[in-house]
């Protein structure tokens, strides 16, 4: 007999730390880590479990066990080779559907919502996986009319391709789940624990149900409010139907009073239940404040999140914190390179040493005739790593004049080879700012990051500034209220209940989400 749990709970109430307390418990038990499957939705969340869990299971690793929902699959399928975008040009190329799959996304592992409106033909295929829905719908596809391909072709496509991998000897990406149902592989391990079951699509519910009858113990941990997956097939419909001993977990420990109350009022003006929470006390003035997208944003210690509804949103966003002189990840957010580029430039401002990998930023962004060396450049570069020796910009033999005063001066970045503009302004602003004094880690891009609101479900920070602007096709969706505009009620659920202590929502230009007034 299957002992069922579902655990259910708001934002911030410590649904994962119950499954955690479970898996120990399992291990106290006697059960080891090869007994129990931990998965979850995206693969940021499946990292983070396996961070959290690996201290419990002493001396094993447990990748294997922790992790999407794909990768057990992948495991369980014995780890075939998988499609590459490179075969998905050979299979358009060779079948001759090059001139319908111009500008592919090229991506079958991604939860972007603009991918199910692609109109591209992998994207479709992918989403009738998830959804599992017959050939002979594919019309219902989100993205149908954009299609490029005539539509009496649309099955011949779908038949073409899953001929094609067969040829090939491999799967893609959609396949690690759906031939683990059609050979109805069953979980090796005796323990099931599902987390953000509100995310899961139906070919992902099929599985999960087949695995279930097989475990000794299966317990589920979600929020149907927080289901935001509607356009790859998801459903809060899941949660609720699958029968099990139910644990409410009732408080948040994260949302303050003023925010839940904005988050209610979004849910129930879509005709959504929402439960009672109790939430953290709130006593600081403005929680939540409205403001609009020219004002400048005002810095805050601790961690911040910058949420935009869509991609193209987050290049605006980047050049307004780039401005201010902000450092920060994510979209559009400061790459590896540009970061290399500011610690290089900190040293030569710093008097510190330039170590070689500090040399070798400079010369792969200032021209060459900024440089003093003999040779060929990627000679020079070569012998950076065993020859070269840290010096302070100004009594290196390498560095010209003419480059030693732009790397001091208030626009460093003017000379960069670079036609960036975005990365010119994070590099001129930040370099002069007295909080940027020191050299960018890791921990610094995560602590200020701009995201979507889909790609920061599942984390939390001190401050959120959420952008309410929204397309044309999300506004021609929400005006009549029903099914769409109450998952577009539960998106922002998801943007607003980010926030820890402040949140900010931003008016931007155009069209937006039309938030309720709460005083806060």
């Amino acid at each position: 007999m299957t002992e069922r749990i579902k655990i259910l709970g708001p934002p911030g109430c410590g649904k994962t730390y119950a499954e955690i307390d479970m898996y120990r418990g399992f291990l106290l038990k006697g059960y080891v880590a090869e007994d129990i499957t931990v998965t979850t939705f995206r693969k940021p969340s499946a990292e983070d479990l396996i961070t959290k869990l690996q201290p419990y299971a002493i001396g094993k690793e447990i990748r294997d066990h922790v992790g999407t929902l794909h990768s057990i699959c992948y495991r369980l399928l014995g780890r075939p080779e998988v499609i590459t975008p490179k075969d998905i040009l050979k299979f358009a190329k060779d079948y001759g559907y090059a001139p319908y799959m111009q500008n592919m996304t090229a991506s079958s592992n991604s939860d972007d919502e603009e991918m199910a409106y692609s109109g591209q033909l992998i994207d479709l295929y992918i989403w009738m996986r998830n959804t599992r829905t017959p050939v002979e719908k594919w019309y219902l596809y989100p993205g149908a009319a954009k299609i490029q391909l005539p539509a009496d072709r649309v099955p011949e496509f779908i038949e073409d391709y899953e001929h094609f991998k067969k040829t090939l000897g491999k799967i893609d990406f959609s396949d690690m789940i759906e031939h683990v149902l059609i050979e109805k592989i069953p979980l090796d391990t005796p323990i099931l624990i599902v987390d953000e079951f509100q995310d899961l699509t139906r070919q992902q519910y099929e599985l999960f149900k087949m695995w279930a009858n097989g475990c000794e113990y299966v317990i589920i941990a979600g929020d149907p409010l927080q289901s935001i997956y509607g356009f790859w097939g998801g459903s809060p419909d899941y949660f609720n139907e699958w029968n099990a001993k139910m644990s409410i977990l009732s408080q948040s420990y994260r949302l303050k009073t003023p925010i839940w109350n904005l988050t209610t009022e979004i849910l129930r003006a879509e005709g959504q239940m929402v439960p009672e929470v109790e939430t953290m006390a709130d006593y600081g003035p403005g929680t939540i404040t409205y403001v609009d997208y020219t004002q400048e944003l005002p810095m805050h210690v601790g961690s911040e999140l910058h949420l935009v509804r869509c991609n193209y949103q987050a290049q605006a966003i980047a050049m307004q914190l780039a401005r201010q002189g902000y450092i920060f990840g994510g979209l559009c957010g400061w790459s590896e390179s540009e970061v290399n580029l500011f610690n290089a430039l900190l040293r030569v401002r710093t008097e510190a040493p330039l170590m070689g990998k500090d040399m070798k930023s400079l010369l792969d962004n200032y021209p060459a005739k900024y440089f003093r060396y003999t040779g060929r450049k990627t000679d020079f570069i070569e012998s950076l790593k065993t020859d070269y020796v840290p010096t302070i910009a100004a009594m290196s033999k390498y560095i010209g004049d003419d480059l030693h005063t732009i790397l001091n001066s208030d626009f460093p970045a003017y000379y960069i080879r670079s036609n960036n503009d975005l990365t010119k302004e994070k590099m001129n602003e930040a370099i002069t700012r007295p909080c940027n004094q020191k050299l960018i880690t890791a921990d610094d891009l995560k602590m200020r990051r701009i995201l979507t609101i889909h790609g920061a479900k599942g984390m939390e920070a001190d401050t959120v500034y959420l952008h309410t602007g929204i397309t044309p096709r999300i506004k021609e969706k929400i005006l009549i209220p029903g099914e769409d505009s109450a998952a577009e009620a539960r998106v922002w659920h998801v943007g607003v209940t980010r926030a820890k202590s402040k949140l900010y929502l931003i008016t931007d230009r155009g069209y937006n989400y039309e938030m309720p007034w709460v005083v806060a």
